[in-house]
């Protein structure tokens, strides 16, 4: 007599495999009944059917919060994974699809979503970029499972592979576990950290040529790396690729095969269909770069120039993309206007325009800095507080930035150091303003926002409710007031409309001078040429809704003195109830010198 361990039914040899579930026999022992079991014998079968009974456990996926045990090289159960949500549930596919979390013990620290830096378990706020770290900062993975160890072959290779491959997902671990009371393996997948991840076929088009050709390098190199690998692809569709920041990952490989050797036809196959992905990227960009355009055309036309190889058709994107990452000769036009308005009798706002041009190889590196400063306290207050921002600001910026940059061998300045020094300036500013306020014995202040404009990229500094807009396609604000009625719109008790008519909306709770430190708020914005920034005091932002602003803006494209004129008279037209300063600055191509 013979037993079978997995339903625990007993055999007559010469039996080899049960014939109730097709598991394999052991010798007879003295197992433990178990009610499936009953269950199982008392199904009727005609006589002489040996054929197996399927009446295993069903394929359900496993429920959140369930500990994946998973068998170390001692053989001992160790439980490195917990089931956070089921994606998808397809058991007639034979598929599973999870969120998986690192267990608490398996040493996996958690993950600023911003930045990306790790994050101890009790820290609230992100030691490199300070923001707050929220449930999304835990480490997650997207897991598959299924019954079928065979169903990830491609992955399988790439687990194998020491190689890390930006382009192709990382392949976190390879796992099978047994239940006791299940006579089948579940086996996973387990994939990098997507929680950043974005599909590509998501993504709003038309892309930048540029941004195509960084995306078609990365997926070139990794088709080289899977050829290399012996692996090919069927097809390359969008739905395979995912985006993590800008980097390009494929994660599905769905009818890969596995050729001895992956031959030139198998890779103008690839080639034609990157081309494809990419002409789709593009499709409708009306100024895409002839380069761009040449090399997709060639890509997707190989009988007149075929590729010889992936590896030629990635040289040709990389020398693409660094000729249009060469810096175009630019300049920069500034022009500034300061009113007094209609109702008051001294102008207490303050400005500064200062712009530098270095011309090297024919390419002109324009810089330029520009401030409003908008002063509060009344005659012998305000007017002095504005401009000793103005004097201590600028003086800041030409010992510690402009003249150290002029002299030989000087290394440039990344955007962190850059974005110091401007705060570095408002922090003095502040000394200044309130050392002159104690000794004078009066309540002044002032307000300032200030815009550093070097390269194709503008260094925004400020403190109060002056403020920095950017006009490309639309006027978008790049400051948030520090205003008493900015922050009810914040936490939601005013709309931005009623906050304009609010009896408080002159409030303002951030101010320069007003107590002996103070924290000015930052950003870095990317530029196009033809942007324009907008510097203003709120005598123009008061008067005038940003919509009136934008339109006056659009009526003089690069006319930047009559545009000042136009601003201060229309807000001066509607009351023009305070001071009324503005500085408009605008990024070109200089075609002289390009």
């Amino acid at each position: 007599m013979k037993y079978c361990p997995h339903c625990e039914e007993y055999v007559d040899p010469p039996a080899e495999c049960c014939p109730l579930c097709g598991g394999a026999l052991q010798e007879a022992g003295s197992p433990t009944r178990n009610l499936e079991v009953e269950v199982a014998r008392q199904v009727r079968r005609p006589k002489g059917d040996t054929r197996p009974l399927a009446l295993q456990p069903a394929f359900e996926p496993l429920p959140a919060g369930e500990l994946l045990n998973v068998m170390d090289k001692g053989q001992s159960p160790e439980a490195h994974y917990i089931v956070k949500a089921v994606l998808t549930d397809q058991p007639e596919a034979g598929l599973h699809q999870y969120r998986l979390a690192p267990a608490p013990w398996s040493g996996v620290r958690r993950r600023c979503p911003h930045c990306g830096s790790e994050a101890g378990d009790d820290e609230q706020f992100c030691r490199q970029c300070g923001r707050l770290l929220d449930e999304s900062a835990e480490v997650t993975y997207l897991a598959f499972e299924v019954q079928d160890p065979g169903r990830f072959p491609v992955e399988h290779k790439l687990n194998r592979s020491a190689k890390q491959v930006p382009g192709l997902i990382e392949v976190v671990d390879l796992l099978e576990i047994r239940r006791d009371f299940e006579p089948f393996s579940r086996h996973w997948l387990i994939l990098g950290p997507p929680a950043e991840s974005r599909p590509l076929i998501d993504e709003p088009r038309p892309f930048s040529g540029e941004r195509a050709l960084l995306l078609g390098q990365q997926l070139a190199e990794a088709l080289q790396e899977l050829h290399q690998m012996g692996i090919a692809l069927p097809d390359l569709a969008p739905e395979q690729i995912l985006l993590v920041g800008e980097q390009a990952k494929i994660w599905r490989f769905e009818g890969a095969s596995f050729p001895e050797q992956v031959d030139p036809a198998v890779q103008q196959r690839d080639i034609l269909a990157l081309g494809r992905l990419l002409s789709w990227l593009v499709q409708g960009n009306g100024s895409l770069p002839a380069v761009v355009d040449g090399l997709i055309q060639r890509m997707l036309e190989p009988a007149d120039r075929p590729y010889p190889s992936m590896q030629a058709l990635l040289v040709d994107l990389q020398q693409a993309y660094a000729s249009l990452q060469e810096p175009p000769s630019l300049r920069l036009e500034g022009y500034g206007l300061s009113h007094v308005g209609q109702l008051r009798k001294l102008n207490e706002d303050s400005l500064a325009i200062l712009e530098f041009s270095s011309i090297y190889e024919d390419i002109c590196r324009p810089l330029g800095l520009y401030i409003v400063a908008d002063g509060m306290g009344g005659h012998e207050g305000g007017e002095i507080a504005s401009r000793l921002v103005i004097e201590e600001f600028t003086q800041h910026f030409l010992e510690v930035f402009l003249l150290p940059q002029t002299r030989p061998g000087s290394a440039p300045l990344s955007d962190e150091e850059l974005v110091q020094i401007l705060e570095k300036a408002i922090v003095l500013a502040n000394q200044d303003v309130f050392q002159e306020r104690r000794r004078r014995g009066i309540d002044m202040g002032t307000t300032v926002v200030a815009a550093l404009v070097l390269g194709l990229k503008a260094y925004v500094v400020h403190v109060g409710d002056s403020r920095c807009y950017m006009l490309l396609d639309e006027l978008q604000p790049l400051t948030a007031d520090h205003s008493l009625v900015q922050s009810l719109v914040a936490i939601g008790q005013l709309t931005a409309q009623e906050a304009r008519t609010h009896p408080q909306r002159n409030v303002v709770v951030r101010s320069i001078g007003d107590k002996p430190q103070v924290v000015p708020d930052s950003q870095v914005v990317s530029l196009q040429p033809g942007a324009r920034l907008l510097l203003c005091s709120d005598g123009l932002n008061g008067m005038l809704e940003d919509d009136e602003i934008a339109a006056i803006l659009q009526k003089y494209p690069q006319e930047h003195g009559l545009a000042c004129k136009s601003l201060v008279d229309a807000a001066n037209r509607a009351g023009g109830h305070d001071n009324i300063t503005v500085v408009i600055a605008q990024l070109l191509v200089d075609d002289d010198n390009s």
